[in-house]
């Protein structure tokens, strides 16, 4: 019930081992758990409030907060972009990508929280980076309508390269009728001809 009422107070049950009795009982639960001598019932109870058995750090506010933070930047860029596969490098996204990285770090690891994986993959978030078909046309998308807004218009010329080749094959798909609806009405409404 101590557990309980340090979640109710915190949000979270990683109570610090400096923190008395209860911290003390929280690192022999985890104990019993590793030697495989936690009984059933027990472990219930436990994952029933969102316990968990590895050796968490404690997280401060501010870290929660900036994972918040984060979380909402991704949210932002999943709607602007139509994905949320987002590249991450040394020079790519500053400390959001950076952000990024550690969530796919911590995945392959298997060292992120249950609640953190599910508010990523309920998202769509994509654990590692690869461009489908999908998110290739969307990222063309995404640099037309920059093309636009830079110059006025999206007759872009064929001869700008594969970004001209994605253009010029977006007509030659609306001419057969094998331009998918949702992309037409993307097009479209970005007054493209």
């Amino acid at each position: 019930m101590e557990l309980v009422k340090y979640k109710e107070n915190n949000g979270h049950c990683n109570v610090p081992t400096k923190n008395g009795s209860l911290g003390n009982w929280v690192t022999s639960q985890r104990t019993f758990f590793r030697s495989k001598k936690l009984k059933a019932d027990r472990y219930e109870k436990l994952v029933g409030i969102g316990f968990t058995f590895e050796n968490a750090r404690f997280e401060t506010k501010s870290e929660r907060e900036q994972w918040n933070k984060c979380f909402i930047e991704l949210v932002k860029y999943k709607q602007k972009n139509g994905h949320c596969n987002v590249p991450t490098g040394p020079t790519t996204h500053g400390s959001f990508g950076y952000w990024i990285s550690t969530q796919r770090s911590l995945f392959r690891s298997k060292k992120l929280k249950a609640d953190r994986y599910e508010k990523l993959v309920g998202i769509g978030f994509a654990f590692s980076f690869t461009k489908s078909k999908h998110e290739t046309w969307n990222i063309l998308f995404v640099e037309l309508v920059e093309y636009k807004q830079k110059n006025g218009h999206c007759n872009v010329p064929t001869s700008n390269g594969s970004f001209g080749n994605w253009v010029s094959k977006q007509r030659t798909l609306f001419r057969s009728k094998e331009l998918e609806a949702d992309r037409y009405e993307k097009l479209v409404g970005i007054g493209f001809a």
